[in-house]
């Protein structure tokens, strides 16, 4: 099977369409494609379904094993973010009374570092409002148009509608059915 694929692939790829007999046979050879590709796709269809479905069950037993760790993580995690911003806020506080009575202190930390953890300021997105967001800020493009809408709307309309700033152009997606 493997040389007559082989044959089929180098035959076609070479077949140069010219007139209305090349066409129909490159038609046959599209068609002998797709009944091997067929082939192919159910000899390879259950071992692939029987390795996704081991693969499935060892994820899915491997996400039972984590579940409570990753969530008493969160946990503590959660804990630990608290506690530091509340000795933020308190450290601040203090520096601004300080300040206010013409105090310069430079105050130490009141958290100690603990070897191998590590933490840093993230931000969570609370709303977003699409009409006043801007297409770009500092040079960082904050919209992207979504092309997979772009190409609907156009199917949609067979090509008879005009988007501002989009650009197409229309081709022929060939289709074929193998034999049996």
């Amino acid at each position: 099977m493997e040389k007559e694929l082989e044959l089929i692939v180098k035959e076609s790829s070479e077949l140069s369409i010219v007139d209305q007999e090349t066409f129909e046979l490159a038609g046959e050879y599209l068609k002998k494609i797709k009944t091997a590709e067929k082939e192919i796709e159910d000899y390879w269809t259950k071992p692939i379904a029987n390795a996704h479905n081991a693969h499935k069950e060892l994820i899915a037993k491997k996400k039972e094993i984590l579940d409570p760790f990753n969530e008493a993580e969160k946990k503590v995690k959660k804990n630990m973010s608290a506690y530091i911003t509340e000795q933020e806020k308190a450290k601040a506080l203090l520096e601004a009374t300080t300040n206010e009575y013409g105090v310069d202190v430079a105050l130490p930390d009141n958290i100690d570092k603990v070897d191998g953890i590590s933490y840093s300021d993230s931000y969570e997105i609370q709303e977003i409002d699409i009409t006043k967001l801007p297409k770009e800020l500092n040079g960082v493009i904050l919209v992207k148009p979504d092309e997979s809408a772009i190409k609907n709307l156009i199917k949609l309309a067979k090509g008879n509608i005009e988007i501002p700033g989009v650009k197409f152009k229309e081709e022929k997606t060939i289709r074929a059915k193998g034999g049996k």
